[in-house]
Formats: C-alpha cells, structure tokens, sequence
C-alpha cells in the first residue's frame, strides 16, 4: 500500500496530460484509467474506514481526487478550447464545475482533521480561502457551461455575452491564486498536525506560490487563441499555472498523503483497541 499513493499521482497526470478525446478508443482507456483509480482508492478505504479519522481522511483524498477521477472516465484532458468543439467544451465545464464542488468539500473535511487534531489557526485560514475560491470557481464554471450550451444550440454567442466572458475572466484569475494561497496554507497546517514532513510541505508551500506569482504576473486577461498569439502556451508559467483545473494539482496530491495517512490512522486506532 505504500507506493499506491504514487500510481494515482501518476494516472492522474496521464489522463490530464492528454488532449480532449479524438476517437472512439478513448472511452475505454478512459474507463480503465477511472476503474483503476476506483479500485486503489476502495483498497485504502476497505482499511482507512474503520477509525473515524480514517474515514474523513478517505473522503477528503476522494474528494481530492474526484475531478480527476471524472477527466479520466470522460477524457477531458488540458487542451484548450480553441481545440475542442463546443459539445466538448460543455462536457469539460460540466466536470470543472463538479471539480468545483469536490474540492471545496475535500477542503472542509481538511478543516475537520487539522482541527479535530488541535490546529486551528491556519486550517480557519484555508477553510475560509478555499470557501471563497470554490464559490467563484463555481460562478465561473456554470457560466462557461451555460455560454457553451447556447454554442452547441445557436454555434455563436451574442456580442453581450462576449463582453460578459471578459468580465468574468477577473473571477478565475482570483479563484486561481486563492486555490493556490489555500492549498499552501493548507501543507503549512498538515505540517503542524505531523500529516506532512517539513520537507513535503516546503514544497507544497513553494510550488503553490509559484503557481500564485505566476498567475499575478500573467495578469487578469487570460490570452485568446494561443494558436495566434507569441509565444506558445507552454512557454508562459502564467498560462499554465492559470488553466482552471492545474491549482487542483497539488490538492490531489494532498489527497493522496490523506488516502495514505488513512490506512495508518486506522493501523493506529486498531492497536490502541
């Protein structure tokens, strides 16, 4: 069980990593990719169940997961939309905005542990960051899923909700660098309650504030088509750390350390009895 953590981090980059699907053989890499995610998370909750810490940690690390779990199984990979075809495109949103919820909720059962472990002071701090980035997050998500829909019904949007994509670039560009404060805040007080080293959660922390600093400096408009515009996308951290789903990243990552941190607490609380 050790080094399962490690095969979710590494099928969850995979299936992101891929372009949105393109033919009829992704259905069943994606369901496999899903089904074997599924299958060592129910391995770590088979034993993470039985104490009651366990059990939140095992539904925070779901949580964590879920909306990679869901670009697995529907092949909704980090091209752009420019890329996709408005039918494609609603199906992505769809999921950002489940995203939207399950890591919110992964955050709250976060709170739970940290606190219930005597750390409050920063887990209130991420608690209310997270809170607020999962709301905007969850404006933003349902507004691009709606624009998408009257593309997929009319193929073209009317000039006042073209004006309204601009303003609502400004929700994203803070629901990102809050996703990132929150999940850096979040190691920090992870590291306090011994769930992370000092170490992993340097790493947490600096990472999680690149990704911040690189979206501040990419400034609030997000570019238009990078297939038209210089340089490319993956020559700009701003764009990348800016896609909507990559400040999800390192929560995944904490899930995995929670699935994990599960099957000892459980080990623990079996021996104590």
């Amino acid at each position: 069980m050790r080094y399962w953590p490690r095969l979710l981090v590494i099928i969850a980059g995979l299936v992101i990593a891929t372009p949105i699907r393109t033919g009829g053989y992704h259905l069943p890499v994606g369901v496999a990719a899903f089904a074997v995610i599924a299958a060592v998370m129910f391995q770590f909750a088979r034993i993470g169940w039985r104490s009651d810490d366990g059990r939140a940690m095992v539904t925070a690390g779901v949580l964590f997961f879920l909306p990679f779990m869901l670009f697995a199984l529907l092949w909704v990979g980090m091209s752009t939309p420019y890329h996709t075809t408005p039918a494609e495109n609603l199906m992505r949103y769809e999921v950002l905005v489940v995203g939207s919820v399950a890591v919110s909720c992964g955050f709250l059962f976060l709170f739970r542990i940290v606190s219930k472990r005597g750390e409050r002071y920063f887990a209130t701090l991420f608690l209310g960051v997270s809170m607020l980035a999962g709301v905007v997050y969850l404006t933003w998500n349902c507004f691009q899923a709606g624009m998408w829909l009257i593309r997929v019904n009319n193929d073209a949007v009317t000039p006042h909700i073209a004006d309204l994509i601009s303003i609502l670039d400004v929700f994203i560009f803070f629901a990102t660098i809050m996703m990132y404060v929150a999940t850096a805040v979040a190691a920090l007080s992870m590291k306090r309650t011994h769930l992370l080293s000092s170490r992993a959660s340097a790493v947490f922390l600096w990472v999680s504030m690149f990704g911040a600093l690189a979206v501040i400096f990419r400034g609030v408009v997000y570019p238009g088509d990078p297939r038209a515009s210089s340089p490319a996308l993956y020559e700009v951290p701003g764009l990348i750390a800016g896609i909507p789903a990559m400040p999800w990243l390192m929560p995944c990552l904490l899930g995995a350390v929670l699935l994990r941190r599960s099957n000892e607490t459980a080990a623990g609380a079996r021996d104590l009895a």
